[in-house]
Order: C-alpha cells, then structure tokens, then sequence
C-alpha cells in the first residue's frame, strides 16, 4: 500500500509502506479508509487487487459516501485486477518469471500517469496485491524487483 502516513510522521511524494493483514474484510476497510483520506484532500486512487478485495473495497468506498461510478468516470479511481496487471509485464510466468521493467512502465506508468493527470493535486494514493501474488508462488526475485520498480 503506497500511503501519507498519519500522525507526527512527515510523508513523501513518493513514500511506500508494505503492510500485512490477516483479515480481509478489515484489510479492506483499511484500505477504503486510506483512499477517502486521499480523495478528501483531492488525490485520485489505484487498486490493482484480487476481484473479491476490489468488490469490497468498491462497497465500502460506496459505504464511506464516494460516488465510485463517478470517480471512474473522471479517471480518479482506477480498479485492476492484479493478476491480469502483473502478467502483463512478468516474463515467463509468475512462479519464475522476470519483471520487465519497460513493460511496467508502460503498464502501471500510464495508468500512474492517467490517475495523476485527473487528480486535483497531481497525487496519487495506490494499493496493490502483486507482491501478494508473487509471495505466494515463491517468486522472491520479482517481489524484490516489484519493489524497486514502485519506488
């Protein structure tokens, strides 16, 4: 989950927090929570999700007062499915594939670079599952370079 960090902590543009949760119906109420606290503030949001987390957060975004059909509409909240986004630029497979770094940027870079261009700040709040998909095939090389290319 890309995040400002609440509190005393100082935040920057491109700060990045990996977080675990065993529980997804409060992981997604998290996440929910964490993307009204951007819209708020006029930032647009990625999810790049499983389908039922994306549903979830999807209602309880609906829940929080966001009008998400509108949101899509205006380019503020992008929904991908995160294995469909990671394949798209995994080479051979996602137990051992290798990350291609032009094909995220020309993968997650435009939808990046949509989402900044219809915020009202030029920010962008994300949340991601890719790293959780990679983690669960034993792919530890792609999380590690996942990693580097978010940042």
């Amino acid at each position: 989950m890309t995040t400002t960090p609440s509190g005393d902590a100082v935040a920057h543009p491109k700060d990045h927090i990996v977080r675990f949760y065993d529980d997804d119906s409060f992981l997604c109420s998290m996440v929910a929570r964490f993307l009204l606290e951007g819209f708020a503030k006029g930032t647009s949001s990625i999810v790049i999700a499983t389908g039922e987390h994306r549903l979830a957060i999807e209602n309880a975004l609906q829940a929080g007062g966001l009008d998400v059909s509108d949101e899509k509409r205006a380019g503020r909240l992008t929904m991908l499915d995160a294995e469909e986004t990671l394949v798209e630029f995994t080479i051979g497979g996602l137990d051992r594939g290798l990350l291609d770094p032009r094909a995220f940027r020309d993968t997650v870079g435009s939808v990046m670079e949509r989402a900044i261009a219809a915020s009202a700040t030029g920010r962008v709040r994300a949340y991601g599952e890719m790293v959780d998909l990679l983690l669960r095939r034993g792919n530890e090389s792609a999380i590690v370079h996942l990693e580097e290319l978010w940042n």
